[in-house]
């Protein structure tokens, strides 16, 4: 006989979502699973930003945070205020890239985990401080581009990643 999927596998969140949503639905996991209180997060990428949320949220709850390459919700208009206006001589990948960034702030069904990006950075910006919660930040040193990706715009890119970690 067939294995029949674990109920989580077979009841999706409902989408878009948004950070806040993840929020909620981590507060009520750490709870119902009665994990003792103080937590130290620890969050990577966009997992980063709802751990961010979540101690902003639960400032009574956290003793700390740990983020993994975690960006800034807005990190899409980031991207894009980067790049040099769209040409017709462009490579494909800058094209590619531009697109990408324009549909993930702009799309909510585009992302693979159903979150509505810019909603969520919205939320994100009208959360508390996390005062001086004791917060680690590691990340990638290079990142690796498309062949024919501008070099100079790359290095914009990346530097600007580095800033916002």
């Amino acid at each position: 006989p067939a294995c029949s999927p674990a109920p989580w596998m077979v009841d999706p969140a409902p989408r878009p979502r948004t950070i806040q949503d993840a929020v909620n639905d981590l507060n009520k996991l750490l709870h119902h699973a009665a994990i003792p209180e103080p937590y130290l997060l620890v969050g990577h990428s966009f997992g980063g930003l709802i751990l961010r949320q979540y101690a902003a949220q639960h400032p009574h709850e956290v003793v700390g945070l740990i983020l993994l390459d975690s960006p800034q919700p807005e990190l899409a208009l980031r991207e894009l205020a980067c790049l040099p206006s769209p040409s017709p001589q462009e490579p494909a990948s800058l094209k590619a890239f531009r697109e990408h960034a324009l549909t993930e702030w702009n799309d909510p069904t585009s992302d693979a985990e159903g979150f509505d990006i810019a909603a969520s950075a919205q939320q994100f910006m009208n959360s508390r401080s996390l005062d001086a919660l004791p917060l680690v930040v590691i990340t990638a040193g290079k990142d690796e581009w498309d062949e024919g990706f501008p070099a100079e715009i790359a290095r914009a890119l990346e530097q600007d990643w580095m800033r916002m970690q």
